[in-house]
Parts: C-alpha cells; structure tokens; sequence
C-alpha cells in the first residue's frame, strides 16, 4: 500500500455528506497536542484520506490527529488521558 496516506472513516452518517476534515501532524518533541508545535496539514478536505509526503528524519515520530466540521460545528482532537479536551491553534 501507500505508507504515505493517511486514511480515517469520516463520520457521514452523523455529520451528512458537507463534513470535511482538518488533518494535524506533530513530532514527538512537539507534544503534547496545542504546545504550538504542530501543523495543519489539510484544511477542509472531503476525502477521508490524505497522503503526507513529509520523509521524516531517522529517528523521528510524527504523530496526526483528524477533526471533522460542518455548518453545525468542529469537532475535537479528542481528549487526554486526564480526561481535558485537546485543543490547537494550527487549523483554524
């Protein structure tokens, strides 16, 4: 398969067919989500998937979050183990 793509299943039945999705990527350094260290990779994308091209220095771990939104709203990056949601500014 492609090891650069990145695919999700977009949640349609609950958010109809206008969601789109953000697509966030990090480093391990640059954790944890919202520290400003990450990049938004994809802004409103209607694919459920996203092929990063990005070839990593050896020994570096990247990491990617996807949200979804609608006219209804955003959705999150999900939460921390504490249970507080994760935020970041870098897909506005």
């Amino acid at each position: 398969g492609n090891k650069n793509r990145l695919s999700w299943t977009a949640p349609q039945a609950q958010g109809g067919s206008a969601t789109v999705s953000d697509v966030l990527r990090g480093t391990r350094a640059g954790l944890p989500v919202g520290s400003g260290a990450e990049t938004c990779l994809a802004t409103g994308i209607s694919a459920a998937q996203f092929d990063d091209t990005t070839t990593p220095a050896s020994g570096t771990l990247l990491w990617y979050l996807v949200r979804a939104r609608n006219a209804c709203g955003t959705g999150g990056y999900g939460k921390r183990s504490s249970g507080v949601e994760r935020a970041s500014g870098a897909c506005q």
